[in-house]
């Protein structure tokens, strides 16, 4: 039997906009598995990101409960929350947020140099999975020196280099083309499957749902479809 990995429990969450709170999830409830890649899809606006803001620890609920592999991640002190963030969950974002000083190869690392991982290990091993998103000539280049889609597989290496149990990434394939996303998805795949990793993916992208083991559909803050 799969272990849970993520469980939300009548999550949710406002902000506030002109001195008027909006609430933009609305009683949220899921239970994710390991080995288990679900596309979480939804129109724009509908609280996909702000909820897997919450599941990584970023955003803290209004009420209702977030466990993650078994701890309730938002009731930890920030920096209990921050190390246990950096060992379990893997993040990519729409917005890639590199480093802008540090070559490509330097900006993948840093989750593995954070952990303590030998430095020569550390490098071999992001240049390893740079060179399989198809970057193996462009290690030593700055972000501004890299394209979109080029600066977000870097982001890509960063968010799984250590193997995390959790992977929460949005819009993953947003800037890649055909090839390019399915070599990412193929990636991800592997991840999942040799690593027994959850796999949280938040998408429009239509090409990318055969990878998924499930999806599930969000609108107007609420979860309106399992499949």
């Amino acid at each position: 039997m799969k272990q849970e990995t993520i469980v939300c429990k009548s999550i949710k969450k406002s902000f506030t906009n002109g001195g008027k709170s909006i609430e933009v999830l609305h009683d949220i409830n899921l239970t994710t598995y390991e080995k288990e890649m679900i596309m979480l899809m939804g129109p724009s606006g509908s609280g996909k990101t702000t909820l897997l803001s919450i599941i990584g620890g970023l955003l803290d609920q209004d009420s209702g409960e977030c466990t993650i592999l078994g701890q309730s991640i938002n009731q930890l002190e920030e920096d209990i929350k921050t190390e246990f963030r950096g060992k379990n969950i893997g993040f990519l974002f729409q917005h890639f947020i590199l480093v802008p000083t540090l070559t490509a190869v330097e900006n993948a690392v840093v989750p593995l140099l954070c952990l303590g991982a030998p430095r020569q290990e550390a490098f071999s091993r992001a240049s390893e999975i740079l060179e399989q998103l198809g970057l193996g000539d462009q290690l030593h280049k700055k972000p501004g020196q890299l394209s979109g889609g080029e600066q977000q597989r870097v982001a890509l290496a960063r968010g799984f280099i250590h193997n995390p149990a959790i992977i929460l990434c949005d819009e993953p394939t947003s800037f890649l083309d055909i090839d390019r996303g399915k070599k990412v998805m193929d990636i991800l795949q592997r991840m999942k499957d040799e690593t027994n990793a959850t796999i949280i993916v938040v998408t429009h992208d239509q090409r990318i749902l055969p990878f998924a083991d499930r999806i599930v559909h969000i609108e107007d803050g609420v979860i309106t479809q399992k499949s």
